[in-house]
């Protein structure tokens, strides 16, 4: 099988364990990486429309690992795992009520990133999530994740908390 996940001939999707996911998505080669998060992406598409049913381990599963490679060295992957986190935000919300804080200090760390492709999806998906979410909930997500954030965006966190506290 050259794809982790995909189409069989009869039409059925075939995945990869979740222990060769974890195992690829840290190869050396970007290309590898990208494959595994390109099928994740498409599980979870398969799974918001209902075309595929998915254990809750499996989702968390994902989503953390989207979260820790949304920092990937390469730009693709890193903004294929912002897609996918943002198609989680859009399509199944409930995934990630329990991991908002750690998604959100992420994005904003991705904020700095050189590259504004990545900046733009960071900035894109805390749109998102501000819009998507309740600001109770995100306010009692992120309150102990401040000192996550370096000096440097701190600024941003706290506007980003401001617009929140305003919907309360």
């Amino acid at each position: 099988v050259d794809s982790p996940t995909g189409l069989e001939p009869n039409g059925r999707i075939f995945l990869m364990s979740l222990d060769d996911m974890k195992e690829k998505a840290g190869d050396n080669l970007w290309n590898v990486r990208l494959e595994v998060f390109e099928s994740i992406h498409q599980e979870i598409e398969s799974r918001s429309m209902g075309s595929l049913e998915m254990s809750n381990v499996r989702m968390d599963a994902f989503v953390e690992l989207c979260i820790a490679h949304a920092g990937d060295i390469h730009a693709k992957v890193a903004v294929e795992c912002m897609q996918t986190l943002g198609l989680c935000v859009e399509r199944l919300p409930d995934s990630l009520s329990n991991k908002l804080g750690p998604l959100c200090i992420c994005l904003f760390q991705r904020l700095t990133d050189r590259r504004a492709s990545i900046q733009s999806s960071a900035q894109q998906l805390l749109n998102t999530i501000r819009e998507t979410f309740d600001p109770a909930l995100l306010l009692q997500s992120l309150s102990p994740k401040v000192a996550e954030v370096p000096d440097r965006l701190r600024t941003a966190l706290f506007q980003y908390l401001g617009a929140i506290v305003a919907h309360c």
